[in-house]
């Protein structure tokens, strides 16, 4: 995470700190938004993934698709099923084993996700996981389907 660091997370940066990176990536972003897939666009300021749960994640590197499946929202506004569909994509930074481990282990959850361009058309989507570890996806393109559910058990 560039911006959404664990430290961030935690509270551990002194309060300055926090506000100028809160300040920043929302100067990134809005740099950046433009140019976002669509759905991007609606994932980086509509929906919130935080204290999201994965349900699952498919690699097809013949395909060179990701699919993100997840449980997310709160008691307040509702649950919903979220299924995230990354074009042209691949893993970065994290081996498909970790991934496994990662999507299997009943604790982890979503905290943060920021977005970075890399270049005219690529993009990367970063997510801060609880109690550990980060996921990195690069992609061209990303869809986003989402459907109501009534609660949050996986």
């Amino acid at each position: 995470m560039k911006f959404f660091t664990r430290e961030w997370a935690n509270g551990t940066l002194e309060e300055g700190e926090s506000r100028r990176l809160e300040r920043s990536y929302d100067l990134h972003l809005t740099s950046i938004m433009p140019k976002l897939p669509r759905d991007a666009q609606l994932l980086a300021s509509e929906i919130s993934i935080h204290d999201g749960l994965i349900k699952n994640i498919k690699v097809d590197r013949s395909t060179r698709t990701i699919s993100l499946e997840l449980i997310c929202g709160d008691i307040q506004k509702g649950y919903f099923d979220l299924d995230i569909l990354y074009r042209d994509a691949k893993l970065i930074e994290m081996d498909i084993n970790t991934l496994e481990t990662l999507t299997k282990d009943q604790r982890t959850e979503l905290l943060y996700d920021e977005f970075e361009q890399l270049d005219n058309s690529k993009f990367i989507h970063r997510i801060l996981l609880e109690p550990e570890g980060e996921l990195a996806f690069s992609f061209d393109d990303l869809r986003i389907y989402t459907k109501p559910r009534k609660n949050r058990n996986l």
